[in-house]
């Protein structure tokens, strides 16, 4: 070990030496969960279970593709004509859709919510399609058969306009949803000023895991492309209602 000198630069050093390899460990283990979070953000032809109310399809001209206002790849749209695109030329495009989800949720909301949620703080429909594609957790609320509340973090996946979450299938969870399939889901970030979150209600539904379409299954593959044994059932949210909050510092 370095003795310290007189003026205390060796013990310096030794902390300095920690610092960095902290650091590097760190660095690497948010390269992995970034690299994670890319694979997981995925925009698939023709979804199997997107509620397709208000969302646009985007028609191909031809093999080039251009990025929406979230950074996705999105087919360009066709110059004229009124042809009806084929399935494999569609994808779904749920930023306006979750735009309108929350435009609604607040016309609906009574003021002192409104006032909680200022117009000025609410995410964009691009900003919440970047959030909430990223992201991977969020507390799920539901409601006992006693009627009691109960509230576990869960993971999930955005999938067209939809929350996608893995459960055992005798978790109480699942369980509390088959009595009473309305459900909240809280995905926030950060604390302070870099604060974010999204506030989601709405109803569910419960899919064996070969009952839902490739594209839900799909997220929770492991690198190998194996779907987990232990996932029972796939717990479907379908968003009623949509309110967000991003504080002035917040990097979603």
């Amino acid at each position: 070990m370095q003795r310290p000198n007189g003026d205390g630069e060796g013990e310096g050093s030794s902390h300095r030496d920690a610092h960095s390899r902290r650091n590097a460990r760190f660095d690497g283990r948010r390269e992995h969960l970034d690299d994670a979070n890319r694979r997981r953000i995925q925009h698939l032809a023709e979804p199997h279970d997107v509620d397709r109310t208000g969302v646009r399809p985007v028609r191909s001209r031809d093999g080039d593709r251009e990025r929406n206002r979230a950074g996705f790849p999105v087919q360009r749209e066709s110059d004229g004509g009124s042809a009806e695109p084929d399935a494999g030329s569609m994808i779904t495009e749920p930023i306006d859709t979750l735009a309108r989800i929350q435009e609604a949720s607040f016309t609906r909301a009574s003021e002192a919510t409104r006032g909680a949620f200022p117009p000025e703080r609410r995410m964009d429909g691009a900003r919440l399609l970047s959030f909430l594609a990223r992201k991977w957790y969020s507390v799920l609320a539901t409601t006992r058969p006693d009627g009691r509340p109960q509230a576990a973090p869960v993971g999930y996946a955005l999938v067209g306009t939809k929350f996608v979450m893995a459960s055992l299938p005798d978790a109480q969870r699942v369980r509390n949803l088959k009595h009473e399939p309305h459900a909240s889901l809280v995905i926030d970030e950060d604390e302070s000023e870099r604060h974010g979150v999204v506030i989601v209600d709405g109803t569910t539904r419960l899919l064996q895991p070969l009952e839902a379409g490739l594209e839900m299954r799909a997220p929770f593959r492991d690198d190998a492309g194996t779907f987990p044994d232990w996932i029972g059932v796939l717990i479907v949210l379908t968003p009623e209602r949509l309110l967000s909050y991003a504080a002035q510092g917040f990097q979603g």
